[in-house]
């Protein structure tokens, strides 16, 4: 039987996309997590508000970062814009109290307190949502996040006049009961900010490094617009901020007065979407392993360059990390580690120097590929071969 949609409740499609077991692919394995958890990644589309989104969530316990050192970078350019069309907008005044939900947003507060507003809050894990295990982070915050821990934050500092929502509500497994919270925090007339990934164009172009096991739903401008209606928020605003690699959606939304309708534009073609990237993505995956196939064949050596999540999850996908011989990173950090689902070392670019019938497989993002390959022109052979994992770049080793 299909389970119901994180969002409306109603049934999800019969159809889905299954990556089959799947290891938290941020955790990279070393002498004291010798093993990563594991399990199954199949993403499916809701029949009713044709919202992306993962069948089963994983627990989130399960994907707290093992090293303190692990960070996370959103794009951020984008910012000082949105903080000017907030105050613009909502006619914020210097006393308004400003709440920034997670670590995410503290870059966004810190812009409004360049801008003289001092009144501001950042929900601490451990003093706000009682979290205790070390490292915890975004996935930590979305689970603890709920009405009666809300009620206990505006008992403290009182309903707030801007709530900023970063890259937080995609990772929601409750997104019901996160909005609720939300709602609690927001006074009336106030404004919440939230920012997600724009997935429209990854769905496009069936970039499959677009599913993550800590991502549990995929969002387009439509169904988030959708799911904020549904859970009581109507839209002021919205900005989609293009990037090279993946935009960025951000709505500035106030608590309705009233039921807001759900509209149903753009189902038909959200569906369609899905459709098309869950069914290519076995013709994809047969390419990607000829051209690798193809290289292993004529005797190169094939290095993995850039050991993020992106392209662990790349080679995991599509079966292929038996075919690599490592993955390079310069981070101080990960070398030495392993990439969790290929066992695949990670090595410094140094150990690239005089390779010859090498393949770098590139796990960057398209606005810093071509220096990523300059860079490594200046330090390598000129016979390497460079290839991508991007479905946009036109060195996709997909294409």
């Amino acid at each position: 039987m299909p389970g119901r949609c994180l969002i409306c409740g109603g049934h999800l499609g019969v159809k889905l996309l299954s990556l089959g077991m799947q290891p938290v692919t941020k955790n990279l394995i070393d002498h004291a997590h010798p093993e990563s958890f594991h399990a199954a990644l199949d993403v499916v589309i809701c029949t009713v508000c044709a919202t992306v989104q993962l069948d089963d969530p994983w627990p989130h316990h399960a994907l707290v970062p093992w090293h303190d050192w692990m960070s996370f970078r959103e794009p951020e350019e984008h910012l000082d814009d949105v903080v000017e069309r907030v105050i613009e907008a909502h006619s914020l005044e210097p006393d308004a109290l400003i709440l920034g939900i997670s670590a995410k947003d503290c870059t966004t507060v810190s812009r409004f307190e360049k801008k003289g507003f001092k009144n501001t809050y950042r929900v601490q894990p451990d003093r706000d949502l009682k979290i205790e295990t070390p490292n915890a982070y975004i996935e930590s915050v979305q689970h603890e996040l709920s009405h009666e821990v809300a009620e206990g934050i505006v008992a403290e500092i009182g309903q707030v006049d801007c709530l900023i929502v970063r890259h937080i509500l995609e990772h929601s497994e409750r997104p019901g009961q996160f909005l609720d919270a939300i709602s609690v925090m927001l006074k009336p007339g106030g404004v919440a900010v939230f920012e997600v990934p724009d997935c429209e164009s990854a769905l496009e172009k069936n970039d499959y490094a677009l599913i993550w096991e800590e991502h549990n739903i995929y969002f387009t401008e439509a169904t988030l617009n959708r799911c904020l209606a549904k859970n009581g928020f109507e839209n002021c605003w919205g900005i989609v901020y293009p990037y090279a690699f993946e935009n960025s959606i951000v709505i500035a939304a106030q608590k309705a007065s009233s039921e807001v309708n759900t509209s149903t534009k753009s189902l038909k073609k959200e569906l369609s979407r899905f459709d098309h990237y869950a069914k290519s993505f076995k013709e994809t995956k047969t390419r990607v392993i000829e051209a690798i196939t193809s290289f292993v064949d004529d005797e190169y050596t094939i290095v993995l360059f850039g050991a993020g999540h992106l392209g662990c999850s790349f080679l995991n996908y599509n079966g292929i990390g038996d075919r690599l011989a490592f993955a390079v990173d310069d981070a101080p950090e990960k070398l030495g580690l392993k990439l969790p689902g290929t066992g695949l070392e990670i090595r410094p670019t140094s150990d690239l120097a005089g390779m010859s019938n090498l393949v770098c497989l590139l796990s960057v993002t398209p606005d810093i590929e071509s220096a990523v390959v300059k860079r490594l022109q200046a330090r390598l052979r000129s016979d390497v071969v460079y290839r991508s994992i991007v479905s946009t770049s036109s060195r996709y080793i997909g294409g």
